[in-house]
């Protein structure tokens, strides 16, 4: 099987994804709207969420999933601040 669930309900990926996504420098909100450029992590979850719920076993390794601690920062690409 290529592809693996790392969420088992809705609650999970949104709690996960407002600690890690949401926080992350890479997730740029202008005006309300996602801007690019978008975290490919959080884009193959954004994906899993409406399609059957899996990503493949790269990008859940890349994101540190499936995690004992969902709730809390737990990817490994997390960005604190954007350099330039």
């Amino acid at each position: 099987m290529n592809e693996v669930r790392v969420f088992s309900n809705g609650t999970e990926y949104m709690a996960w994804n407002n600690a890690n996504c949401c926080e992350c420098a890479r997730y740029h909100v202008v005006d309300g709207e996602v801007v690019e450029p978008v975290c490919p992590l959080e884009e193959a979850l954004s994906l899993a969420s409406i399609d059957d719920g899996t990503v493949s076993h790269e990008m859940a390794g890349r994101m540190g999933l499936p995690s004992r601690t969902m709730g809390g920062r737990t990817c490994k690409e997390f960005v604190q601040e954007v350099t330039r």
